[in-house]
């Protein structure tokens, strides 16, 4: 679990820990203010990390206003886009509405529990 860089922590130690899944809220997937701004290097785009041969966890990701599938300012559909194409599970569709961050935990802690149950 994890928001905007707690995103990107979670997906990353999700994939480098084979974790069964992750969820993140608006998470940031490039690091553009790097050093020297070098996106080639494997760890300023979690993209870099996916593949169609390696196991990855489910991703729950989830953004804070509307996703727009066109935008490619938008790290969270360009995550998506990116699992998809190596057929990496990814759902957009699962968002708590609370400001409370105690209870949107909550709800992220039940859903996987939910999922897990149902194998």
């Amino acid at each position: 679990y994890g928001s905007a860089m707690g995103g990107y922590g979670a997906i990353l130690h999700g994939i480098l820990c084979g974790a069964n899944a992750v969820y993140a809220d608006t998470p940031c997937i490039r690091l553009h203010k790097t050093s020297d701004g070098d996106t080639s290097i494997k760890e300023n785009d979690l993209t870099h990390f996916l593949n169609a041969t390696d196991p990855f966890p489910v991703f729950y990701l989830c953004e804070s206003e509307n996703i727009d599938e066109d935008s490619p300012k938008n790290e969270t559909a360009y995550f998506a886009d990116a699992c998809k194409q190596h057929d990496i599970k990814v759902h957009l569709d699962f968002c708590p509405k609370s400001e409370d961050e105690t209870q949107v935990i909550k709800e992220v802690l039940g859903f996987f529990e939910r999922m897990a149950s149902e194998g």
